[in-house]
């Protein structure tokens, strides 16, 4: 069933987006007690935050990500930058250090509703099969584990847009968690 979103719903969406621009989300640190595991470097200003997304069929969503602002801000207006993974990444603290050093405040979301905490699961390929293997055999994939506030999962390279309405999109909500970053930022 393909989903035909009206102009009105449409300009809706635009107009929620624009608004996302204006108003910084609240977030928190992630600590001890949030059992999940995070890889911090050490010795850096870089700090794992959940921060509130779009709600997604009535329930609250939290985008996990890395904050760093550079030791020598005093306070002072920094350029900033916020970075979003390529499929199948994660919030990288590391990316996040680098910026710091080159003297930006950053931010680097997770959009998929993980962390950055890789694990393997166990992949069964008894439906494909290159030339000359046999079908049935299972190999091990890594991923990054998911955390409970996730927003909706990528379906592939976004088919839910033909089928979901477009509040319940995996784009929708990359694209909002993007902005509301940049608000957290600014």
């Amino acid at each position: 069933m393909m989903t035909d979103n009206s102009d009105q719903e449409n300009d809706e969406v635009l107009r929620e987006m624009c608004r996302l621009c204006s108003s910084a989300p609240s977030f928190s640190f992630v600590k001890d007690g949030d059992k999940i595991s995070v890889n911090v470097p050490n010795k850096t200003t870089v700090q794992a935050i959940f921060y509130d997304g779009l709600p997604y069929q009535g329930k609250t969503t939290k985008i996990f990500a890395y904050l760093g602002i550079p030791q020598s801000s005093n306070n002072r207006k920094l350029p900033g930058m916020v970075l979003v993974h390529g499929g199948g990444g994660t919030a990288y603290a590391e990316w996040v250090r680098l910026w710091n050093d080159r003297g930006y405040a950053a931010l680097s979301i997770a959009v998929e509703g993980q962390t950055d905490r890789q694990v393997v699961v166990v992949v069964s390929d008894e439906n494909t099969s290159k030339e000359g293997e046999e079908f049935g055999r299972n190999y091990p994939l890594c991923q990054y584990e998911s955390h409970s506030y996730a927003g909706p999962p990528r379906d592939g390279i976004y088919r839910d847009t033909a089928r979901k309405p477009i509040r319940d999109q995996w784009m929708y909500h990359a694209v909002s968690a993007t902005l509301l970053g940049r608000s957290l930022l600014a």
